[in-house]
């Protein structure tokens, strides 16, 4: 039924648009490329005065093309004009609704209603405020075509953008794009007629720098855009496509929101067919009442506004008919995320979505370990695993909190519990549990609760705690091969103490990963993470919690292995003078390397060595 309604949908959206096209443009003209015909469509499109004014110098024989022409005067106000007149192998029809969505999204977001014909209006724009515009939609819609490609292109050589990047979930994907964009510059004969030759000195895969001085760059979502300059210029245009690729995961919105900003009014309740309307939170230092009405009820007529309400029933109705459906099983599996609306900061929705994770969830799940799986259904002893760690989250006290989840049986606060990785008994001190700011003392929990024990530094992420008398370790956690690498050392010698201290604890939570060169002390270390803004993290917290500055030097390696034979003294490898041997602080050996290349060569050149890229906590 739902792939049926899926379908239909489908039928109904073409035919919708074609029956739109045929209103609009006449059967002959609705796929022709010639400049001419498109001339006597686009200019008879609307009444605006930059258009009538186009027409008449039309009509007064000024010419079709080149810098001045017709041609490149009507692309700077019709975007869809622009896509049907230089790109017609992208281009070849008239738009359906859902592009034309696209072409005012970009004149209203980008240009803000103002076009690109004059030198001081050209200014003007360049000079305007930002805007932040997300569009979601299946697969196949041109979305990239319209607004990654043709939206970057007509920002270039219209010259309102003096910087643009295009970010995608790889360099590699961002470099596509910007391949596409090349090829254009350097093979299209339109453009080249009307803007000139925009080939400049630097023309690289992964950045041009344009005749006409502007800078356009494609990289992967995890590189540092902060501090990135062209001449006076900053980057004025983010173009953000496919950016989280690496899911691989289906979403199904639970709830949807009603209106954005000052506009909000509340959420939809996809199940129950129920407004929910929040009221002032005090920006969230209270917890806001909510109202429940039905959609059909005449009273939301006076809670939300009629154009809220008519976007919202196209929202959902385009979520019914093109997104995922929610499949309870998927989500176990994982491969369903259900998506909520709310926000912690203002203290909204967050019941809702408690209430229906209580829902989605299952009871706890028996865990691996080396005696093979713990089930809390089974077994009856008491068990619990370390996966995070906290420090200074009270900053007066300077407290550390270890998180670990009950696997199995009950935990008691008066009896002794066995730290496997420390080999002793001991208790448990402080135990609590927590729910966002506010804290309470635990004296018992069981398989599936949350607890936090205060911390004196012998807790690690992944250790196991076990009744005594039961020795056994579960599974560790792996660890995310980081991408981004420095080197990093205290200014001052004389607080080396709190460097390490600090580095270490810091690293203990998961947050970063420390390395260190072979036979070198703390002095300096590596330190490897997963996204640049934990380096900006890093910093602050060495500073502001542990009182020492440091120095940071970033490193061009892009790629770790650990090595997994344990028996090979890494001195001896044979490696590519671009990669660096490391060890981390179990004192595993590892291997940094600033390309696939090396990573095969010293794969090549070394028999029998084996490479991992995870670790294990």
């Amino acid at each position: 039924m739902r792939a049926g309604k899926k379908e239909s949908i489908g039928v109904l959206i073409g035919a919708m648009a074609e029956a739109e096209s045929k209103s609009f443009y006449d059967d002959t003209e609705a796929v022709t490329s010639d400049l001419k015909s498109l001339l006597n469509i686009f200019l008879k499109k609307d009444s605006s005065s930059e258009r009538v004014q186009i027409l008449k110098d039309y009509e007064s024989g000024a010419p079709l093309t080149g810098k001045g022409g017709i041609r490149q005067r009507l692309g700077a106000i019709d975007m869809e004009f622009f896509g049907r007149a230089y790109f017609p192998h992208y281009f070849s029809r008239p738009s359906p609704e859902f592009h034309r969505e696209l072409d005012n999204i970009w004149q209203q977001g980008v240009l803000k209603g103002e076009y690109p014909t004059t030198p001081a209006k050209v200014k003007k724009i360049s000079r305007m405020n930002g805007t932040k515009r997300v569009v979601a939609a299946p697969r196949g819609h041109a979305k990239s075509t319209s607004l990654t490609f043709k939206g970057s292109i007509h920002a270039i050589v219209y010259e309102y953008k003096h910087y643009p990047i295009i970010i995608s979930d790889s360099s590699e994907q961002a470099e596509g794009f910007l391949d596409n964009i090349r090829v254009e510059f350097e093979e299209n004969e339109a453009l080249k007629e009307d803007f000139g030759s925009l080939v400049g000195k630097v023309w690289r895969s992964n950045v041009l720098i344009t005749s006409t001085n502007i800078k356009v760059e494609a990289i992967g979502s995890g590189k540092k855009i902060r501090g990135r300059k062209h001449r006076n210029w900053r980057p004025d245009l983010l173009v953000l496509d496919d950016i989280e690729n690496e899911l691989g995961i289906a979403t199904c919105p639970i709830n949807w929101p009603i209106g954005s900003g000052k506009e909000f009014r509340g959420v939809y309740d996809r199940a129950s067919k129920k407004v929910e309307i929040f009221s002032d939170t005090k920006k969230g230092t209270t917890q806001g009442e909510v109202k429940k009405v039905d959609i059909n009820d005449p009273e939301i007529s006076w809670l939300i506004t009629d154009d809220q309400r008519v976007q919202l029933e196209e929202e959902i109705e385009l979520q019914d008919g093109a997104g995922a459906e929610f499949d309870q099983e998927l989500v176990s599996k994982g491969e369903l995320s259900p998506v909520f609306f709310g926000s912690a900061l203002t203290n909204f929705g967050v019941e809702t979505f408690l209430q229906h994770f209580l829902q989605m969830t299952t009871s706890p799940l028996p865990r691996t370990s080396d005696r093979g799986p713990i089930d809390p259904m089974e077994e009856g002893d008491f068990s619990a695993f370390v996966f995070k760690i906290q420090a200074n989250m009270n900053k007066a006290h300077r407290d550390r909190i270890a998180f670990m989840r009950i696997c199995s049986g009950k935990f008691d606060a008066s009896q002794e519990v066995y730290h496997v990785q420390g080999d002793k008994k001991m208790r448990l001190l402080q135990p609590q549990g927590m729910m966002a700011e506010s804290r309470h003392v635990v004296d018992e929990a069981y398989a599936g609760d949350i607890i936090g024990v205060f911390d004196p530094g012998i807790f690690s992420i992944g250790d196991t705690i076990c009744a005594p008398g039961k020795k056994f370790t579960f599974e560790g956690i792996p660890t995310f091969a980081p991408e981004h690498f420095a080197r990093v050392r205290q200014i001052d010698t004389m607080k080396r103490k709190q460097f390490v201290k600090g580095i270490n604890q810091i690293a203990q939570e998961g947050a970063i990963q420390i390395f260190q060169e072979l036979d070198a002390g703390m002095e300096e270390v590596i330190v490897g993470v997963v996204g640049v803004l934990q380096f900006d993290v890093l910093k602050y917290r060495l500073q502001n919690e542990y009182n020492c500055d440091i120095i940071m030097e970033t490193l061009p390696y892009e790629f770790i292995r650990w090595i997994v034979n344990d028996d090979l003294d890494p001195k001896t490898l044979d490696l590519a003078s671009d990669t660096k041997k490391i060890q981390d602080l179990k004192g595993n050996h590892l291997l940094l390397f600033t390309s696939y290349w090396s990573i095969n060569w010293a794969l090549e050149h070394n028999k029998g060595l084996e490479l991992a890229e995870f670790g294990t906590n």
